[in-house]
């Protein structure tokens, strides 16, 4: 049994704990705690509870504990608490059942129902494969009887919340680049490989290929694997799963990643226990070809080796005796495609505290066109963006459109455009769905309201879809507006 090493962190507010057992160095594990809080009965947005965690990069497991405490006498009787649950921004909750305003799109949060009827009650919730980053639980008591209660002749009663956050981080979590293709294998216990690749800015679409999969020491071409993309999110999971089961060459596309970020690869083993599985995995990246491509090629080059076709690269050395039987040059591996988008420069300005406002330059005019998708880049990325509501107001210049059985069909999504026409309308990357909004010669306005946007890079993609092979250029009038809510964005001063 290995010596455990415990290293611990005080905060003001909450503790760290960092457990590394030197036995297996493939992990490490970290605990994070939050002070508990006294919750109310619902009856406005100010009496709801809320707790933030970060979940650190490459992390496999993360458990939520959440701690229930009634500290009252015995006359005090059994509820319920409701927590909720969402990666990337604070929960959009809706206890009361109210309406909300017209154009919001509202995704109810990941909830779960805790009876308090003992002192202590602890629940846990386990995520495998989280999403990194910011991760929010709201925490409310059922909705407030407006009973009125003298003080003094009734025993008060009073519930505390205290969660805690338990994650399993790998140490070390191979790095497959573009044009380059690697050897790994799984057996029990460890049924599952865990790689990343990052994706540059401008990408439209990530290829990845298993081939030459073999089972133990019979080398079979054919043997069960499960590839996922992506990491898990709360309340819409936001992954691409991939069965590779029986297929030689198992080839999965992925098309508008997130930019500029890390994206998680797990390919996972169904055999059956003490049997090795081994397997070659490749990947390239298609990237848009803008007006300055030099920046593009550098990036995507710093991720590809300087040999001209693909190389094997196993995780304990280099080997030449296995090569890729779909081998290709280098540029297809790194393929850059033509023109993808239209780009239109977006400014941002800062009202207050409260506000803040995104102005076309030269605008507010945009031109969309049938040929090429037109995309306008909003960063939401302040740190108190996700706090607030992102409202969009589109408005059709009727004089510029000529084609009255044309649509204009737009698409407002998180960390990628959309840059196909196909998955336009559907209004979906290959990860996640996005809030779509349509015009015609009929409807020449449309709104949108998103609560809680996640903090980042959000695109809005526009494109006409002509009927009749006739070609349309159009002239959008639009406005949008980022409002800040202090009173969230400061939730952990």
């Amino acid at each position: 049994m290995g010596v455990i090493g415990i290293l611990a962190i005080i905060f003001l507010k909450g503790l760290t704990v960092v457990t590394v057992d030197t036995a297996d160095v493939t992990t490490v594990s970290e605990y994070f705690s939050q002070n508990g809080l006294g919750l109310s009965f619902y009856s406005w947005y100010g009496s709801v509870r809320l707790f933030y965690f970060r979940v650190p990069e490459d992390t496999v497991l993360a458990s939520f504990g959440l701690y229930a405490v009634k500290k009252s006498g015995s006359s005090c009787r059994t509820i319920n608490i409701t927590v909720h649950f969402q990666s990337g921004a604070p929960p959009v909750i809706n206890p009361l059942g109210t309406k909300f305003a017209s154009y919001t799109p509202v995704v109810p949060s990941h909830n779960l129902t805790i009876p308090v009827s003992t002192t202590m009650n602890n629940t846990f919730l386990n995520i495998t494969n989280p999403s990194a980053g910011d991760w929010f639980i709201a925490a409310h008591l059922p909705e407030d009887d407006g009973k009125i209660e003298v003080e003094g002749l009734s025993s008060k009663c009073s519930y505390v919340l205290q969660p805690l956050l338990m994650v399993s981080r790998r140490i070390v979590v191979p790095v497959l680049e573009a044009g380059t293709a690697q050897t790994h294998s799984v057996s029990s216990p460890n049924t599952v490989a865990y790689l990343k690749i990052f994706i540059p800015e401008y990408t439209q679409e990530l290829n990845l290929t298993l081939w030459n999969c073999s089972v133990g020491s019979s080398g079979a071409s054919m043997c069960s694997l499960q590839v996922s993309l992506g990491s898990t999110t709360v309340p819409v999971n936001s992954q691409a799963f991939r069965n590779c089961t029986g297929k030689t060459v198992c080839t999965t596309v992925l098309k508008s990643p997130p930019w500029e970020k890390w994206l998680r690869i797990t390919v996972a083993s169904t055999a059956s226990d003490n049997v090795t599985v081994g397997f070659n995995i490749g990947a390239s990246l298609s990237a848009c070809k803008l007006e300055s491509t030099s920046s593009v090629l550098g990036i995507l080059k710093s991720f590809a080796p300087n040999s001209s076709y693909f190389s094997i690269a196993t995780e304990n050395q280099g080997s030449s005796s296995n090569t890729w039987n779909i081998s290709r040059s280098l540029s297809d591996a790194l393929q850059i495609v033509g023109n993808c988008f239209r780009h239109q420069t977006v400014l941002r300005e800062d009202l207050d505290v409260l506000s803040a406002k995104f102005s076309i330059v030269n605008g507010p005019n945009v031109t969309v066109a049938a040929n090429l998708p037109t995309v306008l880049l909003f960063n939401l990325n302040s740190g108190d963006d996700s706090g607030g509501t992102v409202i969009v107001d589109l408005l059709l210049n009727k004089s510029s459109w000529t084609n009255h059985s044309a649509l204009l069909l737009a698409c407002f999504t998180y960390g990628s455009p959309i840059l196909s026409l196909e998955s336009l309308k559907d209004c979906s990357t290959g990860l996640s769905q996005g809030y779509s909004l349509k015009m015609n010669s009929t409807k020449t306005e449309d709104h949108l309201r998103v609560p809680f946007p996640i903090s980042g890079y959000w695109y809005l993609t526009m494109q006409i879809l002509c009927f009749g092979n006739r070609r349309s250029n159009m002239h959008l009038i639009w406005t949008i507006l980022a409002i800040s809510r202090k009173y969230i964005t400061r939730r952990w001063n």
